[in-house]
């Protein structure tokens, strides 16, 4: 009988933040968020030290490229049959709205038994998703003759942050064009930052909402 070398798959999974569906209350919309497999992520699985057989065979050398990886649908990928020994997979592009993660990971595929012709081993990455701020600074007018500006009438200017088109999750469910998403105060020297996270080229405007003030 002849007696092959063994093998062993890697399996790699990847999951991150997705917006999933939209809550409204009291005429406010907000994202929410839900931790999904995610499709499109390549990785490639290197070998971290000379992959030989026991008759002596070299089949990859140490940083030698042994398989190139993206995940489907279900966020993961399989790589074909691969010679036991120390791997390294690192992910090379991420998801489209994710920050890629630098770290590389290790994988043994070691021996399982006579039994077993092929051992496998996974490894899960977590992608966070991009995120964007919102930051602004409202010049706040002074006059002294007409007292204007000079009795903290910063409390009373509020900001509102509003989808510039219809933002629609996965669910379905959408934000409406122009629908309220968070309102904010600014302090006395007139800063302001939204709270919501909110993906990075989610389209929103921001606009204030307080009464102008004219002068004469």
């Amino acid at each position: 009988e002849i007696q092959y070398p063994a093998k062993g798959t890697i399996t790699v999974s990847k999951e991150g933040e997705v917006f999933k569906s939209v809550a409204e209350s009291g005429g406010m919309y907000q994202p929410q968020y839900e931790v999904q497999g995610q499709p499109g992520a390549v990785y490639e699985i290197t070998a971290l030290e000379d992959v030989v057989t026991p008759d002596g065979t070299v089949h990859l050398k140490a940083g030698e490229l042994a398989a190139t990886l993206t995940t489907g649908s279900d966020g993961t990928a399989t790589s074909k049959p691969l010679y036991l020994g120390r791997y390294q997979v690192k992910e090379i592009t991420a998801p489209d709205g994710m920050v890629i993660d630098p770290e590389p990971k290790e994988v043994v595929l070691s021996y399982a038994g006579q039994e077993v012709e092929i051992t496998s081993a996974s490894i899960g990455f977590v992608n966070e998703r991009q995120k964007a701020e919102i930051c602004l600074k409202k010049l706040l007018e002074q006059d002294e003759i007409f007292s204007l500006g000079m009795n903290e009438e910063w409390k009373n200017i509020t900001f509102g942050l509003f989808a510039a088109e219809q933002l629609t999750a996965s669910d379905g469910t959408s934000i409406p064009a122009d629908g309220l998403m968070e309102t904010i105060g600014i302090d006395e020297n007139g800063n302001a930052v939204f709270n919501l996270t909110f993906p990075a080229g989610l389209p929103c405007m921001y606009r204030k909402s307080e009464p102008t003030i004219t002068t004469f």
